[in-house]
């Protein structure tokens, strides 16, 4: 009886554990209208984030808005890894010049 609690309790854990490793989504806007180009790129952010991923350029340094987004395949990636590697998906919105 009490190993079938147990085993429940595991299960409960690894649950709480695989919903706690979330999406996040972060937008920076720089208040320039945007032209209508975005251009995407794919980064790495090593061991939790705690090594940040290498700076990403595009537009030719025309900004308007920047998004950075862990999908939910990127979290599966990182929860396989134990954090140690998390993809990052980065838009960049071009500005009208």
């Amino acid at each position: 009886m009490f190993k079938a609690l147990a085993n429940l309790g595991c299960l409960v854990i690894f649950a709480v554990l695989l919903f706690m490793n979330g999406r996040y989504n972060v937008t920076v806007e720089t208040g320039r209208p945007a032209s209508g180009v975005v251009e995407t790129q794919n980064v790495a952010t090593w061991l939790t984030g705690l090594i940040p991923a290498k700076p990403v350029s595009g537009c030719r340094g025309q900004i308007a808005r920047v998004q950075t987004k862990v999908t939910f395949l990127g979290s599966v990636i990182s929860m396989v890894t134990f954090g140690i590697y998390t993809p990052v998906l980065v838009k960049i919105s071009c500005a009208t010049p």
